[in-house]
């Protein structure tokens, strides 16, 4: 690397396919694995290397670089950690997101954080593996993360915490393990104990486990109370916390309603008092009911035409229409002891099953109170409430409820759908390494779904007819498949979709008229976030799309946005975390091309200024943070560029911000105003002037 670069602080290698672990260190003619003694970077701060192919970091990898204080190596698909792999004396903050890392095997070492005692931020969610990791592998895995403050596991397949999790995390402040598996905590994790003792609770200022599959018992009321007594901890959770053996039902609300009589924490116990009345009038009632039956059958002719028959079987001794009816002591008369013993005995079988019948009936009807508490556990009100638990509805790969079948987190043990109840509508099958729907018979199991989730598979080929039989489907999930616009064709052609996700991908470009010949008359959401990658996006592609209201186009690397026809239907468009400089175009002809445009999410771009001529009629929403705005001048936000406008967000603008002029938000519509995090200075100086004006009420 040339010497020029010795006072690199920030050095971003983003898509640049390096798959060659630390090799990118290296010159061109060095083949050496580890970063050389003799690298020039010695200011080095920030490292990106996002969307690259990293197949293997090895140990030390930048132990050289004595200032690194954060490393954002996301969106690298499985790649190999080391032992010591990122240990350094200086690094703060480690982002390892959408890697698809399995923490559960030998990919990964339970040593790969050691040496990282300074790292106060660990970002290990969206989309890797901690199902099946061992509690010996996860202590090790962070016992020396001794400055940790924040540490996000969300959606990491997280199913088990071993008890002593954050027995060196004496400065953890923020929690995610949101959208996991857990479904209980283990004694002492939550709220005291070994691991959470009350001083760590005290310290905790952001806590999020909703999106969980909690089983709601009444052991775990004191999570319920918790939620409700301490709402600030759990302010910014991003799921609801429901029930995993009841979806619909908030824990809140089920805890506090099922065992509100609990006087403790403890699964409650009830003594119970047998029923001697009930029992004495059964033994009494039974026995008489049997000594009908036995005349009965003893005064039939057919009895002993059985037992004749049973003692020779060469002979069947006819019966004449007179002799159809026959005493009980003609019969004690006239057959032998041997008859008599085997009637005796079928009569004592009769008798044991009468027995055995109304006893299993008065169990059952005891069973609630008198029943084991694990059972009560299980499903505490299920039955009685009518509600619909999850049920193991295949192998222990699926639960269902009566609408909604779960087959997610297989992770190749599950290739196909299984036959389901035909109320299935929404089925779940993601992370399960899925590489190929072959033929339309995939979905034939399941025809009538109308939610499909199919994201985070590693889906590479689908046959042209993958989704006919699903003609009824309004939903798509296709997050984060390795599939190209080829491959991908199936998902543009079904005509009742209304909703698509496909973020992650990686289609590359779209033709100029891909939406013509693939209009998706329904289509209503479409998410292409960090999936095509274009660096000039015309806006007119999506003019097909007759319904399209919410478009998100996140994180393409876009840095010029053109538009030449009007979106009518549009009332949402995401452009963040991309490149652009300039405003959006939104006028022609001083008319509106987005006229019913409410919300505009340009955040982390590199926005200067706004264009002077601005047509948004229906904006509400403006998001503007972390661009690099300098000026704000006089009426940039005035009610003739922004009739709607309520809310506008300009924070974190890296200190670009250098003037802000009177009258600059003044809007008579406006109700909220964002600047925060841009070390504004209100003191008078001579290069920033800061006015805000008295906006009219």
């Amino acid at each position: 690397m040339a010497t020029s670069s010795r006072n690199f602080q920030t050095l971003a290698m983003v898509g640049s396919r390096y798959s060659h672990g630390c090799r990118f260190w290296s010159s061109v003619k060095t083949t050496s694995r580890v970063l050389p003694d003799s690298m020039c970077l010695p200011e080095l701060k920030e490292l990106w290397i996002e969307s690259n192919r990293l197949e293997y970091v090895q140990s030390d990898c930048f132990i050289h670089l004595r200032k690194l204080e954060y490393i954002a190596m996301s969106e690298n698909f499985k790649c190999r950690l080391a032992a010591r792999a990122f240990r350094s004396s200086s690094l703060k903050k480690l982002s390892l997101v959408f890697n698809f890392l399995d923490f559960s095997s030998s990919a990964v070492s339970p040593d790969a954080f050691a040496g990282c005692e300074q790292l106060e931020h660990l970002l290990l969610g969206s989309y890797n593996n901690f199902r099946g990791v061992s509690s010996d592998k996860m202590l090790s895995l962070f016992d020396s993360l001794v400055s940790l403050e924040v540490l996000d596991m969300t959606n990491v397949q997280l199913e088990t915490v071993p008890v002593e999790m954050f027995r060196n995390m004496s400065a953890l402040r923020e929690l995610y393990w949101s959208e996991n598996r857990l479904k209980s905590l283990p004694d002492g994790l939550f709220p005291q104990g070994p691991t959470f003792t009350p001083d760590m609770r005290m310290r905790l200022q952001h806590l999020d486990l909703s999106g969980n599959p909690f089983s709601c018992t009444c052991k775990d009321l004191f999570f319920a109370r918790w939620l409700v007594s301490d709402p600030s901890l759990f302010a910014n959770s991003t799921r609801p916390y429901e029930c995993g053996n009841d979806y619909r039902t908030n824990i809140t609300f089920f805890l506090e309603h099922d065992c509100c009589a609990a006087p403790s924490t403890a699964t409650p116990t009830t003594n119970v008092v047998p029923d001697w009345t009930a029992f004495i009038a059964l033994s009494a009632v039974v026995p008489a009911a049997g000594v009908v039956v036995v005349l009965w059958m003893f005064g039939r002719r057919w009895l002993h035409r059985m037992l004749a028959w049973s003692r020779d079987r060469r002979h069947y001794e006819p019966l004449a229409s007179s002799d159809a009816l026959h005493s009980l002591p003609d019969w004690s008369g006239n057959h032998s002891s041997k008859d008599k013993t085997m009637v005796a005995s079928r009569l004592t079988i009769i008798l044991g099953l009468v027995i055995i019948a109304s006893s299993s009936s008065r169990a059952s009807q005891s069973a609630p109170a008198g029943g084991s508490s694990a059972d009560l556990q299980q499903l505490p009100q299920d039955h009685q409430s009518g509600r619909t638990p999850a049920v193991d509805c295949y192998e222990g790969m699926c639960w269902c409820t009566s609408e909604t079948a779960d087959c997610s987190g297989n992770f190749g043990n599950l290739t196909f759908i299984p036959k389901f109840s035909e109320n299935i509508t929404f089925l779940k099958f993601s992370h399960n390494k899925l590489q190929e729907i072959p033929d339309e018979d995939f979905f034939s199991n399941v025809t009538g779904l109308l939610l499909l989730d199919l994201g985070f598979n590693d889906l590479r080929n689908l046959s042209h007819n993958s989704f006919r039989k699903l003609d009824k489907l309004r939903y798509l999930c296709m997050n984060a498949n390795p599939l190209d616009l080829a491959d991908a064709l199936p998902v543009f052609e079904i005509p009742s979709l209304q909703e698509l996700e496909f973020k992650f991908g990686r289609v590359g470009k779209f033709p100029d008229d891909f939406f013509a010949s693939h209009p998706l008359p329904e289509l209503q959401t479409l998410d292409l976030t960090d999936t095509f990658r274009e660096e000039t996006l015309d806006m007119d592609l999506f003019s097909p799309l007759p319904r399209l209201q919410r478009l998100t186009l996140s994180s393409n690397h876009i840095r010029l946005v053109r538009c030449g026809r009007n979106f009518t239907s549009l009332t949402y468009l995401d452009l963040s975390m991309n490149y652009i400089d300039l405003f959006p175009r939104t006028c022609k002809n001083q008319t509106s091309l987005y006229p019913n445009l409410e919300e505009l999410n340009l955040n982390y771009n590199r926005i200067e200024n706004l264009d002077n001529n601005v047509c948004l009629p229906s904006l509400r929403i403006l998001k503007l943070n972390s661009n690099v705005v300098r000026h704000f001048v006089s009426d940039m936000f005035s009610i003739n560029s922004f009739p709607c406008l309520e809310v506008v967000s300009v924070q974190k603008m890296k200190r670009s911000i250098r003037t802000i002029e009177d009258s600059a938000f003044a809007n008579p519509v406006l109700r909220s105003l964002s600047l925060a995090n841009n070390e504004l200075s209100f003191a008078p100086s001579p290069s920033v002037k800061i006015c805000f004006p008295v906006v009219p009420p």
